[in-house]
């Protein structure tokens, strides 16, 4: 899923995709940053993960 997104477009699309992303969803997005070993990305998909609006997902995100 993630690959098939044009790298240039990637931190966009994961931002708008997670703001009203429920906790499975926003979940999946924070395993797949976990695991990802390229800087770059790791970083985009960190910074969208901060996008949600849901109060109670941010603050679990806090303190991880």
């Amino acid at each position: 899923m993630f690959s098939r997104i044009t790298p240039n477009l990637r931190s966009t699309v994961y931002s708008i995709g997670i703001k009203d992303a429920n906790e499975s969803t926003w979940m999946k997005v924070f395993e797949r940053y976990q695991s990802e070993s390229v800087p770059s990305e790791k970083r985009k998909l960190m910074y969208s993960l901060t996008h949600s609006r849901r109060p109670e997902i941010l603050k679990r995100y806090v303190w991880w």
